[in-house]
């Protein structure tokens, strides 16, 4: 699990750079995300966390009053914590897919949010260094998402699929299958 660890660590650090990046006017922009700002992306990213990790690991945890930005190091360093420690990474519940592991869920469905939302908000904010998603992070959320893509295109999840040529780059399919325009 200390790979996932790792990624975690990896990918929330740079959607840390992101949020931090961000002039504070930018936040009201629009996102690619249909019907949501910037700052709706961040708290949709934020929210997920904590609701994950309360239901999973610790229901007491509260951020009450606190917005989204102000939330996000907290709920991350949390969840960093739960990963780092093996058994709390291995808490096992049963998941749309079946039985699954807590950590397995952050590097399956939370960790890709994390690569795809930190586009949606650069490309929402004008943040040009963060379009650029990692190579090894296409790879991984093309196949993390391969079994969700039915799942997840249903009102609130993934928009229609935007047909592109078929010698697009991997990025650029990659957001195509999340219906996104890159």
């Amino acid at each position: 699990m200390t790979d996932i660890a790792d990624r975690y660590r990896r990918l929330s650090r740079r959607f840390t750079d992101l949020i931090e990046a961000v002039p504070a006017a930018e936040w009201s922009s629009p996102s690619p995300c249909s019907d949501w700002t910037a700052g709706g992306v961040l708290e949709h990213v934020v929210m997920t966390e904590v609701d994950f990790y309360r239901t999973h690991i610790d229901p007491s945890v509260s951020f009450d009053g606190l917005d989204a930005s102000a939330t996000w190091p907290q709920i991350r360093d949390l969840v960093q914590s739960a990963l780092d420690d093996p058994a709390r990474a291995a808490t096992p519940y049963d998941g749309m897919l079946g039985p699954t592991t807590f950590a397995a869920t952050i590097d399956q469905f939370y960790s890709l949010d994390l690569v795809v939302h930190a586009w949606d908000i650069a490309r929402a904010t004008g943040a040009s260094e963060f379009l650029v998603i990692p190579g090894d992070e296409i790879v991984a959320a093309t196949a993390a998402i391969a079994p969700l893509v039915d799942l997840m295109r249903q009102p609130g999840g993934f928009g229609p699929e935007i047909d592109v040529a078929d010698d697009v780059d991997p990025q650029t399919r990659l957001l195509a299958v999340l219906g996104r325009a890159g």
